[in-house]
């Protein structure tokens, strides 16, 4: 036989007229000269000159992510709002987040902000202009008004400071008068 009908077997690829193993993260299904496919994000594949996809093994727990092509398990980390656990993850508890995927822990929220939500992935919630919070608060009552502030009885709706509940049953009340002219008086 000819060189030219000799091919790379599954598990193999061509590379500078050779044929050579699949790297480990990667595998090839078929004979050709085609290049290894990586293995998808989310798993990793230990076996080098792997022939099918199924030996790419998925990322122990639900809550990591790997890049597409990883070898081994350490590459698995958490995903944004989870950090690493006991072998696995756990999700950022309140007044914590954590942007992006990988191994750092979450980060407590500054001063000045709150998160009551667990597994956060974006920067916590401000406090009301004139008030701050500690490091790490968890709830919005934990901002407290600055020095030459008072808590206003009547807060804003859109700042997330307003638990108040205003009475006004008195303006639709059966026995109110449509006679207006006590206002013109």
């Amino acid at each position: 036989t000819s060189a030219e009908v000799c091919t790379c077997q599954a598990g193999y690829t061509l590379v500078n007229g050779s044929c050579i193993q699949c790297p480990a993260g990667t595998f090839k299904e078929s004979n050709g000269s085609m290049p290894c496919d990586l293995c998808a994000a989310g798993q990793y594949g230990p076996d080098v000159a792997a022939t099918s996809s199924s030996q790419c093994l998925p990322c122990p727990a639900a809550n990591q992510i790997s890049l597409a092509g990883s070898a081994n398990v350490s590459a698995c980390v958490c995903i944004a709002g989870y950090e690493s656990a006991g072998g696995g993850c756990a999700a950022c508890e309140a007044g914590y987040y954590k942007p992006d995927a990988g191994a750092q822990r979450c980060a407590p929220c500054e001063r000045g902000k709150f998160s009551w939500t667990t597994a956060r992935t974006d920067s916590c919630e401000l406090c009301a202009p004139g008030s701050t919070s500690p490091e790490a608060s968890t709830n919005y009552t934990d901002c407290v008004c600055d020095v030459g502030y008072s808590e206003n009885p009547f807060p804003d709706n859109s700042t997330g400071n307003s638990n108040a509940v205003i009475d006004t049953s008195w303006m639709n009340a059966s026995n109110s008068s449509s006679d207006t002219s006590w206002m013109n008086a």
